[in-house]
């Protein structure tokens, strides 16, 4: 969500006259026809939604198997990891139900911070990044929810570029609590709140743009070399050229940020990453949790987004292309997180 905010749709020449005249990003807008056929209007998602006396319980929950991932956000005092990390075979029901109640309170509070927001939260200059010790990568820390509705269904919104739908999500800011902002992010994109389950396991993945650029660095210096190969015979000049290109590549990739920077991987609130937004960034660690929808909204910061309700399985296949977003629905199938 957070970032650019480009209408889908809109003719490139006219966003930008429209961005120019309020100096801002905009929402985006969907105006593909078939989306708008198939979205499911506020009403019918509000009937779907639980009611506002709904809250998990032990019984519920607590026989669900654990997410094994959410070990350092446990450590940055997140209730929902720490919820997510307990194995309710051998934790205490006492434990997990205080959790439980916990979590609960801090989704009501939270909700009513963000209830009133009018506009999305803009640019990446307040967002968190790290940079993996071992590799030099580059990663952007976003959170989100997977909204969930009565029987079992799952609630997705249109994409702010492209003809699909998708899990709401955004960049996780220094201001901001794991759960305030997975919940921030679900209100400006989704117009939904609710209640937040035990997270999910982090979901790390290399976006789009940097797959692109890397599949077409490998296979321009496979062709480099060849070509070496080819015109002077020599397997050498190759090899060393191969090795200058991938020299390049490092330089550029620590290029996008600051010298000096503390590598990190602690991911909470703490934690210290590159001073200052990277302008390139190859990985995104993602932070999701179940969303169990009370209210939905027919007013929100990003109302121009199309929502849409559907079986979880059909979640799953309307995921295909979007593999980071279709494993955190296994993950809610597998722990049984939609049938509460």
């Amino acid at each position: 969500m957070n970032g650019s905010k480009h209408p889908t749709n809109l003719p490139g020449h006219e966003e930008e006259e429209r961005e120019a005249s309020t100096g801002t990003k905009l929402s985006p807008v969907c105006l593909d026809e078939d989306m708008k056929e198939q979205s499911t209007p506020t009403e019918e998602l509000r009937n779907e939604s639980f009611p506002k006396s709904f809250s998990l319980t032990e019984s519920k929950l607590g026989m669900l198997p654990h997410s094994s991932s959410a070990t350092s956000s446990a450590k940055n005092g997140s209730d929902a990891a720490e919820l997510a990390n307990s194995n309710p075979q051998s934790s205490n029901e006492a434990e997990r139900t205080v959790l439980l109640k916990k979590l609960m309170e801090k989704s009501a509070a939270i909700n009513s911070t963000v209830a009133d927001r009018t506009i999305s939260r803009h640019g990446r200059s307040n967002q968190r990044w790290i940079i993996e010790s071992d590799s030099s990568e580059v990663v952007r820390l976003v959170t989100g929810c997977v909204p969930i509705l009565k029987g079992g269904k799952i609630m997705l919104v249109s994409a702010s570029k492209k003809k699909e739908w998708i899990l709401p999500k955004g960049g996780w800011e220094k201001d901001e609590e794991l759960e305030e902002s997975a919940i921030r992010e679900t209100f400006e994109e989704a117009g939904v709140m609710g209640v937040l389950g035990p997270k999910l396991a982090e979901i790390k993945y290399e976006t789009r743009k940097s797959k692109k650029r890397r599949l077409e660095s490998s296979s321009a210096s496979e062709d480099e070399q060849v070509n070496r190969v080819s015109d002077h015979g020599d397997k050498g000049d190759a090899s060393v050229q191969t090795q200058k290109s991938a020299e390049l590549s490092l330089d550029k990739r620590n290029d996008a940020v600051d010298a000096g920077k503390d590598k990190s991987k602690d991911t909470g609130p703490g934690s210290t990453g590159p001073r200052e937004a990277p302008k390139i960034y190859s990985h995104v660690c993602a932070k999701l949790f179940p969303l169990y929808i009370k209210e939905v909204m027919s007013t929100w910061p990003e109302k121009g987004r199309l929502r849409k309700a559907v079986d979880l399985d059909q979640a799953i296949e309307l995921l295909v292309e979007r593999p980071e977003m279709q494993s955190a629905l296994l993950e809610v199938r597998a722990r049984r997180l939609h049938l509460v």
